[in-house]
């Protein structure tokens, strides 16, 4: 479990905390007065797994030096901003992210932190 903070509530009356964590669809929140797709790192889980497995995530996230993936997401800016800000709220220094490409096109991405895990 990542140590997040929770940040107030948007127009969905739900935290970052909330959403991170959740299997629900990407709910919407408001900036600028336009309503945009908050971005969502999908925790591992048996059901994230199985989605993973159908071919509903782009790229699966792994840790080094742990067999059991991370995590998924669809690895777009917007993702990779998340797993920045993850990053620095555990305390990581710097984080790099090595990338594989799989022959489906499909990603696996393993996060290299700053805590001497390389």
């Amino acid at each position: 479990m990542h140590a997040i903070k929770r940040h107030s509530s948007d127009c969905d009356g739900k935290t970052s905390l909330d959403r991170r964590y959740s299997t629900e669809p990407r709910p919407v929140h408001w900036q600028a007065g336009s309503c945009i797709l908050t971005p969502m790192i999908h925790p591992h889980s048996n059901e994230t797994q199985t989605r993973w497995e159908h071919g509903d995530f782009k790229v699966q996230l792994n840790q080094v030096n742990n067999p059991r993936p991370m995590g998924f997401c669809d690895g777009t800016a917007a993702d990779l901003a998340e797993l920045e800000e993850i990053a620095v709220s555990e305390g990581a220094d710097e984080m790099r992210i090595e990338k594989k490409t799989l022959k489906s096109g499909r990603e696996i991405w393993t996060l290299h932190g700053g805590g001497g895990d390389e």
